[in-house]
């Protein structure tokens, strides 16, 4: 935004989402797979470019790798298809509308995106939190930034079906990263609403001294105790 408006550039903060629960940050249950998985969680539709993930997959030649997309759409039979068409129909599973997916992360070696835009992909913070390594195309603002500081996890620069199939085989090789969890923590609920009001404080402060100390106040109280009469 900065780089788009340069003479407003003075005015625009970053803050962090508030997204990530408690939940999402402790250790996964269940057993980890014997074979190497790679995982989509995704909606099954063109924005996402599920498509471009099954035809890389192909090339992937990584023994007895399995690629895992859990999530419901109207490409479902299209998919399906191509995995059969492309011969690998035994390897490719559709699991799905999928409630609980702190539980598939403890199968999975490796998260992939491979969507044409996203915002901010809920499931990036989740697989990090479980400490599953990411790769993604470069399709969100902070794709770059985040993904880069993150141990194990890497951008999609071509989406050719053979380069990016040789990407997964050289990611499926990889050791699992121990501090993925770490950065998800950034995005927790608690630190997304400190950073909300520091920034609120740091706008404000030469403004309205009563609002401004009333704010202060509230970033100093722990998230538990913030009321619906301190919002």
């Amino acid at each position: 935004m900065a780089a788009e408006f340069p003479e407003f550039a003075r005015l625009f903060r970053t803050t962090i989402q508030p997204y990530v629960t408690p939940e999402m940050l402790r250790p996964p249950k269940g057993h980890r797979s014997a074979s190497k998985v790679v995982l989509s969680v995704a909606r099954l539709t063109r924005q996402k470019r599920l498509d471009r993930l099954i035809r890389a997959f192909a090339h992937v030649q990584t023994k007895g790798a399995r690629l895992v997309i859990c999530g419901e759409g109207d490409e479902r039979e299209s998919l399906s298809a191509l995995a059969t068409e492309l011969g690998i129909g035994d390897r490719v599973e559709l699991r799905g509308y999928v409630s609980q997916v702190s539980a598939v992360f403890s199968e999975a070696d490796l998260l992939v995106l491979t969507s044409d835009y996203e915002g901010l992909p809920a499931v990036i913070l989740e697989a990090m939190g479980s400490n599953c390594p990411v790769l993604t195309t470069d399709c969100f603002p902070s794709a770059r930034s985040l993904i880069t500081s993150a141990q194990g996890c890497e951008i999609i620069e071509d989406s050719s079906p053979y380069v990016l199939g040789a990407m997964l085989d050289a990611m499926l090789a990889k050791p699992r990263p121990t501090d993925l969890a770490r950065i998800a923590e950034r995005y927790s609920i608690a630190n997304g609403i400190k950073s909300h009001v520091a920034e609120l404080c740091e706008l404000l402060e030469r403004g309205r001294p009563p609002v401004v100390t009333k704010l202060s106040r509230l970033y100093s109280k722990p998230v538990a105790e913030i009321s619906t009469n301190d919002v």
